[in-house]
């Protein structure tokens, strides 16, 4: 066996092995986009919890708040 008969199935192995670190790293960047979304949806969840609570806590504020109109508007009908 010769030289020129090799180097076909070199320039396999080569093309073969490029393409094989090609995909490795390709999903070694997903793994790593998956792990920031993660994050990023973490955050986003700790964010609308957040919110959800204040805006439950502002309804609550403007429910009183109605009432102590409703009450002061009694009231001052009343006298």
């Amino acid at each position: 066996m010769n030289i020129s008969e090799l180097i076909p199935q070199i320039a396999i192995i080569v093309i073969a092995g490029s393409i094989y670190f090609s995909i490795k790293t390709i999903v070694a960047w997903m793994k790593r986009l998956e792990r920031e979304f993660n994050v990023i949806y973490d955050k986003l969840d700790l964010v609308q919890k957040l919110i959800e609570d204040k805006t439950g806590k502002w309804a609550e504020l403007e429910a009183a708040m109605e009432e102590i109109n409703k009450e002061t508007k009694k009231t001052s009908k009343n006298q």
